[in-house]
């Protein structure tokens, strides 16, 4: 059985998953993820550092909120949102 997160990670663009999922995570995760999707495809100019530093989080806390939003990690979470941009272009 494939797990709620893996069917909402393959159904759903990047963006509008981070924003669906953020109220559910713990707080400084949800921070992270508030960040990602406030930034958008500037994403893909930051570094885990300034998401970490915008959100007053650890860097591995950046990391955990990309895991819990369905991307492999932080790299990831870049590519998906730069995807996310080019098909609205």
């Amino acid at each position: 059985m494939t797990a709620p997160v893996d069917d909402l990670a393959e159904t759903v663009a990047p963006l509008a998953r981070v924003r669906a999922m953020a109220p559910s995570l713990p707080p400084s995760d949800r921070r992270a993820a508030e960040v990602i999707a406030e930034w958008g495809d500037d994403m893909l100019a930051r570094s885990i550092t300034e998401v970490a530093q915008a959100a007053n989080v650890a860097e591995s806390t950046v990391i955990r909120a990309c895991k819990r939003l369905g991307f492999t990690g932080f790299q990831r979470s870049e590519e998906h949102t730069s995807e996310l941009q080019s098909h609205h272009d």
